[in-house]
């Protein structure tokens, strides 16, 4: 079979970071079978899958799968709808990612979606293509949603991958690797170096904060240190990588192995930047780990905090010591380590004058850098069951900007909520020791400015530095 993945592009997402996702089923592909992959990411050069219409032709595919996050999705059906219509011959489209496994039946419900994906794919896009070659009945594959005679089916999730290990390194040879590195515009950028390269070397977190998806499961599964050294090395030597990002949702989870990545980098003279763009679990880290980090490359940290208020981060069950967390923070800072710091408003019942400890907590912190993004309440999480499930419309993109008020469940208003946000920028940034250390701990200081500065400047004055579009938020029935 011809199979091919692609990543959509949508104005509202300016990353262009390597599609991993699609690069890990790729492998898990071609270990399996015969088939020819493709890889197409249209985020890499902004564009709509009408410019490479001639190469999708060429290809003739005969599965055709999409990824999108949920701040893509208008992206998924407008993609799916022009190959349906423009291809001689109807590919079976299939759609998987975070939006798909959030959304099953709704995405089942796009015009022309064969099958959705939910949760983890690497095994069950290979179970799916050999029922597909075999003329198999959809419903025996696990992990799966497709509509049939008008009714969404839902399949028995599928067991997360236990061996990790287990897991071929992402199909890198399938993308374009060098046009990554002549605009590299990942979720955190902040180093001077161009070729970069994102990595996962754990998937789950047994923490369980009530606004969080768990996309990967609430067990943490890790690589061993051995293998996330192969594929560094093999990135590093074969593809000259200056930096690394370690996407994990919680790396340090395992502090043995995780000093022993560290220390092996420093041993083997494997000389990268590294940055933890999906943030580290700061009551976990040592004085000593932080030393170590600093001599294997490590330049930026970020840490999900969430918010200062006692009473929040117990309902939200967000274990942090605010404590520990300030001292963590400011020896990272005597480690010349930058640091980014998570926080959340609009928490449902939370109050302005919590919204503002917040803001006071970031503003006397040694945070270089810090964001506040507005609640989102999303469709399997805890607090989504807790409050009469407010949704969200799931093919309006703009439901899920965390730069944007939705469902507003907090004891403060739509328009206090914008002030307060706003506030929380002007607070945190005009303090002159922090304007000083973001000079200091930013390696790549002309794109500080560039991709930063009027950002920051709406944000402080607005509290959004995007649109306000029409939102069609819906309450679910009792």
């Amino acid at each position: 079979m011809n199979i091919l993945l692609i990543q959509p592009y949508t104005e509202i997402s300016q990353c262009n970071s390597p599609p991993l996702g699609l690069m890990y089923l790729a492998s898990a592909l071609r270990c399996k079978g015969n088939d020819r992959i493709k890889i197409i990411d249209l985020r890499l050069e902004k564009i709509r899958i009408s410019s490479k219409i001639e190469e999708v032709l060429a290809f003739n595919p005969d599965v055709i799968g999409v990824t999108a996050m949920s701040i893509e999705s208008e992206a998924i059906a407008s993609t799916i709808k022009f190959l349906a219509e423009t291809l001689p011959n109807k590919p079976f489209f299939v759609v998987g990612g975070s939006h798909a496994s959030v959304f099953p039946e709704e995405t089942a419900n796009i015009p022309h979606v064969d099958c959705v994906v939910i949760g983890e794919g690497e095994e069950v896009i290979v179970e799916l293509i050999e029922t597909l070659k075999n003329q198999g009945a959809l419903e025996t594959v696990k992990g799966i949603a497709f509509l049939k005679n008008g009714k969404v089916i839902k399949t028995p999730r599928k067991e997360f991958i236990a061996d990790v290990d287990s897991l071929l390194s992402p199909a890198w040879d399938l993308v374009n690797v060098e046009k990554y590195f002549t605009s590299p515009h990942f979720h955190d950028t902040r180093g001077n170096r161009r070729r970069i390269a994102p990595i996962f070397s754990s998937r789950g977190c047994p923490f369980r904060c009530a606004f969080c998806l768990h996309m990967m499961g609430t067990t943490f599964r890790a690589r061993s240190a051995e293998n996330v050294l192969n594929e560094i090395r093999d990135l590093y030597y074969h593809y000259h990588i200056e930096e690394i990002h370690i996407e994990d949702d919680i790396f340090n989870f395992d502090r043995i192995r995780a000093n022993k990545i560290m220390q092996s980098l420093i041993d083997e003279g494997i000389d990268v930047k590294i940055c933890f763009p999906s943030g580290l679990k700061g009551d976990l880290l040592h004085q000593e780990d932080l030393s170590l980090y600093k001599r294997a490359g490590v330049y930026q940290i970020c840490f999900g905090i969430e918010s200062a208020s006692d009473r929040i981060l117990s309902f939200i069950r967000k274990r942090q010591n605010l404590e520990k967390m300030n001292q963590v923070i400011f020896d990272c800072a005597k480690e010349k380590i930058g640091t980014h710091g998570f926080f959340m408003i609009g928490f449902p019942t939370e109050k302005e004058e919590e919204i503002r400890d917040t803001i006071e907590f970031a503003r006397a912190s040694r945070l270089t850098t810090a964001n506040f993004s507005l609640v989102k309440l999303f469709p399997g999480t805890d607090l989504y069951k807790m409050f009469g499930q407010p949704s969200m419309d799931p093919m309006d993109a703009s439901s899920f900007s965390y730069d944007l008020v939705g469902y507003n469940l907090s004891n403060v208003n739509k328009e206090r909520l914008m002030q307060l946000r706003a506030l929380a920028y002007r607070r945190f940034y005009t303090k002159p020791r922090r304007i000083w250390d973001v000079w200091r701990f930013t390696p790549n200081k002309i794109g500080l400015f560039r991709k930063n500065l009027f950002s920051v400047l709406k944000l402080s004055t607005r509290g959004t530095n995007v649109e306000e579009p029409v939102h069609k938020f819906k309450k679910s029935p009792e």
